[in-house]
């Protein structure tokens, strides 16, 4: 007789990362106005590549768009807008009496702990429209806005090349499709350069892989 292979079930870590970004998603198409979650690690979780970092130097903000993470069977892409405030303390007094139970301990080791009490990360969930998740993209600020241009949807289900220009009005955190209105948009391309230089946004390079 023939044994039945069983199927493996699928790790814990995957089933959390999947539920949260469905969840997200989910919060996402219901939502009016733009929600604000503080998160209380020193960095994004879990972590990830092929994203973009954008300082906004009207409120020396950085904004954090899109990436990719592999946990070792699957690729997970994101559409995930984070925002990076470095000049954010943490109130001491409030940690002030489990500093004080541990102040032996981290006075042993002051020269091996690295201190994260500056910075701080918020995730910003916005009302549709939405950029769809990407990775290897670009991005650019100008006049209060931070605009992506193409990256890629990398996944073992789907890979595809995007094209479209998308802004985000860092003031209302909200999202706009960019539409041509004349002439030909370029290719669709990923792992491309961008610039914004006076009134224009410069695109150089990128690849497009047309069969996989």
């Amino acid at each position: 007789k023939k044994k039945k292979k069983k199927k493996k079930p699928q790790k814990p870590q995957e089933e959390s990362l999947d539920s949260i970004l469905a969840s997200f998603r989910q919060r996402t198409k219901e939502l009016e106005t733009a929600v604000q979650e503080p998160i209380d690690t020193p960095f994004p979780c879990p972590p990830r590549g092929n994203f973009t970092l954008t300082l906004c130097p009207t409120n020396g903000l950085f904004y954090m768009f899109g990436g990719e993470y592999y946990d070792g069977s699957e690729n997970l892409v994101f559409d995930e807008l984070l925002r990076w405030n470095p000049d954010f303390k943490a109130d001491n007094n409030d940690e002030q009496e489990g500093a004080n139970e541990n102040k032996s301990d981290s006075t042993d080791n002051n020269n091996n702990i690295d201190s994260y009490d500056t910075g701080k990360w918020t995730r910003i969930l916005t009302p549709s429209p939405t950029p769809p998740p990407r990775c290897a993209h670009s991005a650019v600020f100008h006049n209060d806005g931070i605009y992506i241009f193409g990256g890629e949807m990398a996944t073992a289900e789907k890979y595809h090349h995007y094209k479209d220009l998308w802004r985000l009005d860092v003031k209302k955190n909200t999202w706009e499709e960019c539409k041509s209105r004349g002439g030909s948009p370029p290719a669709a391309r990923s792992g491309h350069r961008a610039v914004a230089w006076r009134p224009y946004m410069i695109i150089f390079c990128g690849f497009q892989e047309e069969l996989r």
